[in-house]
């Protein structure tokens, strides 16, 4: 590893739109001990040749440039195609469509050469939609450093690509191999977040070092439209989750709340299409196991009494 050195990663697909914005912001950061991997995830638009117009540029101010292209197999894969090729102290990661302040890079850089003890590092993100501020993310009031178990319940948080720095050396130790679980869609946020907050204080930057573009129909945010999609991506998720949590060998401790998190997750993508014969099933298996059918119960009594009705409306069917 070269020390002070900063890796960025960014996969990206059918980027054109976004990618003179992304490129623009990168070259124009205060810090200058850069390397950029840029993975070419199969576009099928002009990506490639607007990476091109752009690698003079990346070279004259001094950057390594490391070009990766795949035929399309998601963002997972693209990220691990990048791990193996990471050369710096520090790795960094953002998402084509997105861009940074010009001193995002030296503030998070800077907190970790000041602050020894801590290994890990995020700041403000500033969440855009149509060129337009939407609200700014940032920890809760009183949230603790240690957030992993925030991460996993997502709760009291924020989690976004591009607020994160971590130190390469922590990333071996935790992460074998440099290689994360390959699903498509989902999972590569987590799995280089997860495993390096275990455990770990998650310093803080008080100053927006990420902007976070809506986007309707891009490739990591299309809107799922259909009942077998939302449960579909539910379980996905939940399938990362438990190979993270394997991995750290701690699945057991978190299993029963994560499970409880999940079917009331699927109960309200039940309620939304109408499938009543699912929620009962749901309500059954948990018949099984007395405290999550109690604890699901109370919640929708709790969250929202219109839903409890239709709850009710399902128990009576």
């Amino acid at each position: 590893m070269k020390k002070d050195l900063v890796t960025i990663i960014t996969p990206c697909y059918n980027g054109e739109k976004y990618l003179k914005r992304y490129f623009d912001s990168i070259v124009n950061q205060t810090y200058k001990n850069i390397e950029l991997i840029f993975i070419n995830d199969g576009s099928k638009d002009k990506t490639e040749s607007i990476i091109k117009e752009y690698e003079g540029k990346i070279k004259q101010k001094g950057y390594e440039f490391k070009y990766i292209y795949q035929e399309n197999a998601g963002q997972a894969e693209a990220v691990n195609k990048a791990l193996p090729n990471i050369s710096g102290e520090f790795l960094y990661w953002m998402d084509s469509d997105d861009y940074l302040e010009p001193d995002s890079i030296e503030k998070l850089v800077n907190f970790l050469q000041k602050n020894e003890n801590y290994n890990i590092v995020r700041g403000k993100v500033r969440i855009v939609k149509d060129g337009k501020e939407i609200k700014i993310g940032k920890p809760k009031k009183n949230e603790s450093e240690y957030i992993f178990e925030n991460y996993i319940f997502g709760i009291n948080t924020y989690c976004y690509p591009g607020i994160f720095m971590i130190r390469m050396e922590e990333f071996d130790k935790n992460i074998k191999d440099r290689k994360i679980y390959s699903l498509v869609g989902v999972g590569q946020n987590w799995q280089l977040i997860l495993p390096n907050t275990y455990n770990q204080k998650c310093g803080f930057v008080d100053s927006i070092v990420y902007n976070y573009n809506i986007i309707e129909n891009s490739h990591s945010r299309t809107e799922l439209k259909k009942f077998e999609d939302e449960i579909n991506k539910i379980n996905s998720d939940i399938d990362v989750l438990y190979h993270i949590l394997t991995d750290l060998k701690v699945l057991d401790k978190y299993r029963e709340k994560i499970e409880l998190l999940y079917d009331r997750s699927r109960i309200r993508v039940g309620l939304k299409y109408d499938k009543y014969n699912y929620i009962n099933e749901i309500l059954e298996n948990e018949k099984k196991n007395y405290k999550n059918y109690k604890e699901n119960k109370k919640y929708w009594i709790l969250k929202n009494k219109a839903f409890y009705r239709l709850y009710r409306k399902v128990k009576n069917r």
